[in-house]
C-alpha cells in the first residue's frame, strides 16, 4: 500500500467499521492493514494491540468480511488456448518462464 495514498485512507480513529471500508478498497487483509498503519506511525503501539485484540476477539481474522471475489485471468487463458491451438504454445511458455504445471493449473488437465 503506498505510503501516500494509504495515510490519507486511514481515519483517525480505526474501528472494525473503517477496516471493512480499507479492505474493499485496497484488497488486503485487515490485519496487514493495522500493521502498515503502525509501520507508517498513523497507530501508536497501543492502538496496534488493541486494534489487533478487537480483531482477533472478533474472529474477524478467519473469517473477513467484505473478502473480494475470485476472478478469472480470462484474457489471459484467451492468449494461452489461442497460443496452444496455434502451434505456438512451447514459444508462448519460454518467453514467459511459465511451465506446462502451471499451464495445466490455468487451463486445465488438458491444456497441453
Amino acid at each position: 500500500m503506498p505510503r501516500r495514498e494509504f495515510e490519507l485512507d486511514v481515519p483517525t480513529r480505526v474501528t472494525q467499521s473503517a477496516l471493512s471500508i480499507l479492505k474493499r478498497r485496497w484488497g488486503v487483509p485487515m490485519a496487514d492493514m493495522l500493521r502498515r498503519a503502525h509501520d507508517l506511525s498513523l497507530l501508536s503501539e497501543a492502538s496496534f494491540r488493541r486494534s489487533h485484540a478487537r480483531l482477533n476477539s472478533a474472529r474477524a481474522r478467519l473469517a473477513q468480511p467484505d473478502e473480494p471475489t475470485t476472478e478469472s485471468p480470462l484474457a489471459l487463458l484467451g492468449a494461452l488456448t489461442a497460443a496452444r491451438d496455434t502451434g505456438a504454445l512451447e514459444v508462448v511458455l519460454e518467453a514467459t518462464g511459465m511451465t506446462k504445471g502451471l499451464l495445466r493449473e490455468l487451463l486445465g488437465p488438458s491444456a497441453v
